[in-house]
C-alpha cells in the first residue's frame, strides 16, 4: 500500500507493504496422475515379478534365441521403468536423476539390441537396415531408431531435472 503524507512544505512518500516469505509447497501430482502412477507401479512390479518367477522356473529355456532376446529386452525395460516409478512416487517430483538415467539405459539397451539381434537365430528383417549385404545385416535400423529416440528423450529428461534443481535452489 503506497500513500502520501503531508509534512510541512512537501510531500513525503512512504512505502507500507507486507511480503510473505514463507515457502509454499506445491502439489505437483493431480489425482489422475497419482492414480495412473500407482496403477503403473503395481503393474510394472507384477510384470517384473512374473518375469523373475518364469526365469527361475526355467520357462524361458524353450524359447528360440531371438524370442529370448526380445523377452529379456522387454523385461529389462519394464524393470527400469519400475525403478523410475518408485523414485517418482517416493520423491513426489516428476523429474529425477534416476528417471533420466533409467530412460537413457533403456535407450542404450535398444541400441545394443539393434546390433545384437540380427546375429541371433530366428531374426526377421524389419525392412530397414544399416549396411546389409545378402543375408548379413550389421545393424537393424528400426531398432536403432527407436533406441536413439528413447536415448534423446532421456537426455531431455536429464535437462529437465537440472532445470528443476536450479529452480528449487533459487526458491
Amino acid at each position: 500500500m503506497i500513500y502520501f503524507i503531508c509534512e510541512g512544505d512537501g510531500f513525503m512518500l512512504k512505502n507500507n507493504f507486507k511480503m510473505n516469505t514463507q515457502r509454499k509447497e506445491i502439489n505437483i501430482f493431480s489425482n489422475r496422475f497419482g492414480m495412473l502412477l500407482s496403477f503403473s507401479l503395481v503393474l510394472s512390479g507384477l510384470f517384473c515379478l512374473s518375469g523373475l518367477f518364469l526365469f527361475m522356473n526355467g520357462a524361458w529355456h524353450d524359447l528360440s534365441d531371438i524370442s529370448l532376446a526380445w523377452k529379456t529386452l522387454i523385461y529389462l525395460c519394464v524393470f527400469c521403468c519400475f525403478v523410475a516409478f518408485i523414485k517418482i512416487a517416493l520423491d513426489e517430483k516428476s523429474f529425477s536423476r534416476v528417471l533420466s538415467f533409467c530412460i537413457q539405459l533403456i535407450g542404450i539397451l535398444w541400441i545394443m539390441s539393434s546390433v545384437l539381434f540380427p546375429r541371433l537365430n530366428g531374426y526377421q528383417f524389419s525392412g530397414f537396415a544399416i549396411f546389409k549385404y545378402n543375408d548379413f545385416i550389421l545393424i537393424d535400423g528400426m531398432i536403432l531408431m527407436i533406441g536413439m529416440m528413447i536415448l534423446i528423450f532421456g537426455f531431455l529428461l536429464k535437462d529437465g531435472y537440472q532445470m528443476q534443481k536450479q529452480i528449487d535452489e533459487m526458491i
